[in-house]
């Protein structure tokens, strides 16, 4: 198996930016940036950074909020948790959208939720998914053994 690492502060900033950024929207029902948020996701997604990786780079490592804390960690799982995080949103701006407010928060707010989670306790309910689907064999996890 070949290790792979993750700087966790990335990881936390990340979780703690697409929070702040839901509540504000949900408080200011400010649809727009649910959007961006899912897009920013998504976007992140494809190109393998966490979503709002420049907010880490840029702000919190040159202010001296945060340094690197590199760890081996699985960046596929956490790619995936945030795919999924991703599409709930989109699916949530989606419902906001049309008027549907009910089901298109309570999407934005599972996303709050397991954001909150992972920040808080560093446990990535996304990230438990994920390789309880490699155990099935749904895709190849880095914490499979070669056969």
């Amino acid at each position: 198996m070949n290790p792979r690492f993750v700087d966790q502060n990335a990881l936390r900033t990340n979780q703690a930016v697409i929070i702040a950024f839901l509540l504000i929207g949900f408080i200011f029902d400010l649809v727009g940036l649910v959007y961006f948020t899912a897009f920013a996701m998504l976007v992140g997604t494809l190109f393998s950074a966490p979503a709002f990786k420049p907010i880490y780079q840029y702000l919190v490592q040159p202010l001296g909020i945060a340094k690197p804390e590199v760890m081996q960690d699985d960046p596929n799982a956490h790619r995936f948790a945030q795919f999924i995080g991703g599409l709930f949103l989109l699916a949530g701006s989606t419902f906001l959208y049309y008027g549907l407010s009910l089901p298109g928060w309570t999407l934005t707010f599972v996303v709050i939720g397991l954001a909150s989670i992972n920040l808080l306790t560093g446990f990535c309910v996304g990230c438990f998914f994920y390789f309880q689907l490699g155990k099935i064999g749904f895709f190849k996890t880095a914490n499979q053994s070669p056969e």
